[in-house]
């Protein structure tokens, strides 16, 4: 079924005698922007870390000059995801903490658990200060279930969204038109740099993924936690061109006329090819997740840049060498309206109890898998 598929909507010539246009694939480096020199030496990897909650060395529990971030990764990946971000966060005075999980088990088993283990962690250290949790793309989904949620312990300073899917992804049920485009996407991008990985071996996570899936509903009749300012950044630079949609959705709906067992077999498959090529395509989703989707009505701000999923964070699935984040400059100004770094004239600690944990550090941690 699929390779006939592959064959009417990428390379099928319309019953008229006008050739239709060639496919051109944007890459997910465009728009152009500026990298880092290529002598730079590329991310390291990293050993795969427990799943829970791993403090960087840059953890500092109830130190109000060195406040702390905790990361959350998204669906297939890691906190490895944060190479890049994370020790940018500690040069600018924060203490970070990361979240590892199992991506692809359903969210009702997901959301317990991170749960149990922010609270299990913050006893451990006796951590009375509130944090920033900030998530990468599925990891919004178990920050607002908790903070929105009767288990909330008034614990967090903001929460910072990048690339949610507040309203689903079309590519998690998409299995079918995921692997049409990749063959498209094979032909003419060989180097197989695209965000199609992001679909794939989801398992469980892909149902409560799904627009409207049981999950999303019951989310959705959740609203903002008063009292902590959400803020999203969502990109729009997918890997469909404009163009290459429109000539899809032009071969797609002549398909659709012809009549018999051909017109019926496409209907099926690609039932769901707009909501698709929303997420796929430049201006209307970052490759993963569609700019309307990562919405929240009550966000105390949302800004759209033009980069992709994986570019917003910086992933080193796609970009392993040093670089600018994308994310940062916004992360950093919502950081410091959130939760600013106390000076330590500032500070009048108590007993020399207090100064001798303002100045203690650990032992390393590393980040986690070689994530996206």
């Amino acid at each position: 079924m699929l390779p006939t598929l592959v064959f009417l909507l990428a390379g099928w010539s319309p019953l008229t005698s006008t050739e239709a246009p060639p496919i051109v694939v944007a890459s997910p480096d465009e728009p152009a922007r500026a990298e880092s020199p290529k002598a730079e030496a590329p991310a390291r990897r990293f050993r795969p870390r427990l799943k829970g909650l791993n403090p960087r060395p840059s953890y500092r529990p109830n130190d109000p000059t060195r406040p702390t971030v905790c990361l959350i990764h998204g669906i297939n990946s890691t906190s490895g995801s944060f190479v890049h971000l994370a020790p940018l966060l500690e040069r600018q005075g924060y203490g970070v903490v990361l979240y590892d999980y199992p991506y692809n088990q359903e969210l009702s088993q997901t959301i317990p658990a991170f749960i149990e283990s922010l609270k299990s962690f913050r006893n451990e250290h006796n951590d009375a200060q509130p944090w920033s949790i900030l998530c990468h793309s599925m990891g919004a989904l178990l920050a607002r279930s908790y903070v929105e949620g009767p288990n909330y312990n008034s614990d967090v300073a903001s929460l910072i969204l990048i690339g949610p899917p507040n309203a689903g992804s079309a590519l998690a049920p998409a299995q079918d038109i995921l692997q049409v485009l990749e063959a498209i996407r094979a032909s003419i991008d060989p180097e197989g740099r695209t965000l199609m990985v992001l679909g794939e071996q989801i398992s469980a996570a892909a149902k409560d993924l799904s627009p409207g899936s049981r999950f999303l509903s019951r989310l959705a009749r959740s609203r903002p936690r008063e009292g902590v300012p959400y803020y999203i950044l969502a990109g729009d630079v997918g890997f469909l061109s404009r163009e290459v949609r429109e000539t899809i959705e032009a071969r797609y709906r002549q398909v659709q006329r012809r009549a018999g067992f051909l017109g019926g077999l496409a209907g099926l498959a690609l039932r769901n090819l707009p909501d698709v090529l929303d997420v796929l395509t430049e201006g209307t989703g970052d490759g993963a997740v569609a700019v309307a989707s990562t919405r929240l009505e009550g966000a105390t701000e949302h800004v759209v840049i033009p980069v992709n999923h994986v570019e917003l964070i910086r992933g080193p699935l796609f970009y392993p060498e040093p670089g600018p984040v994308a994310c940062e400059p916004f992360v950093s100004r919502w950081l410091a309206e959130s939760l600013p770094i106390t000076s330590l004239t500032e500070v009048k600690p108590d007993s020399q109890t207090d100064v001798e944990s303002q100045t203690k550090t650990e032992a390393p941690v590393e980040i986690g898998g070689n994530g996206s």
